[in-house]
């Protein structure tokens, strides 16, 4: 199976609910009562515990109100949470909001919860996921029907089977240097 799938411990739930404030979290927050807070939360420990069992240093930076939530090896690792009701399928979407296009992260790790379990799905570069040459990736507005879902915000979306699987992170931890450099995106 291409997903990590991480079985969601009480403390991670008790450790997000008390980090849940009822209310936007910052400006880049999307929903009015900060309820994706702990669908957030949930995501970003279950990429810490990735991280930590790989041996992978990392800074945690999601507390401090920044537009990404980690920082692997200087690389701004933004990760992004869905809450879901069944388990993923690699025909399923991930998406970020538009008004995030120019938010300061350069990887996209993509995640979804069922908040018994948290998969770990894959993910993106950044400016690929944004690139307009991308195929695999698509433009959707607020309104649209799409598959049956109708689209809360201006987005852009790419299937799960389109992303870098999990298992390539850490040994591709070096090529994303190299890549962030060839880009200009790297300190």
């Amino acid at each position: 199976m291409r997903f990590l799938k991480c079985k969601v411990e009480q403390k991670w739930t008790a450790y997000a609910k008390r980090k849940y404030t009822g209310k936007k979290f910052n400006h880049m927050t999307i929903m009015e009562s900060g309820r994706g807070q702990i669908v957030g939360t949930l995501g970003e420990i279950a990429f810490r515990k990735y991280l930590y069992k790989k041996g992978i240093k990392y800074n945690y930076v999601a507390d401090q109100k920044l537009p990404y939530d980690f920082v692997v090896n200087d690389i701004k690792i933004d990760v992004k949470t869905k809450l879901c009701t069944s388990n993923p399928k690699s025909t399923y979407s991930c998406h970020v909001n538009t008004s995030q296009k120019n938010y300061d992260a350069d990887l996209y790790v993509f995640a979804r919860t069922d908040k018994q379990n948290v998969w770990l799905l894959g993910y993106i570069h950044k400016s690929d996921f944004w690139n307009p040459l991308n195929q695999d990736a698509k433009d959707v507005k607020e309104g649209d029907d799409d598959d049956g879902f109708v689209e809360r915000e201006n987005s852009r979306k790419i299937l799960i089977n389109n992303l870098i699987p999990m298992s390539h992170f850490d040994s591709e931890q070096k090529s994303i240097i190299d890549w962030l450099k060839r880009y200009n995106a790297y300190p």
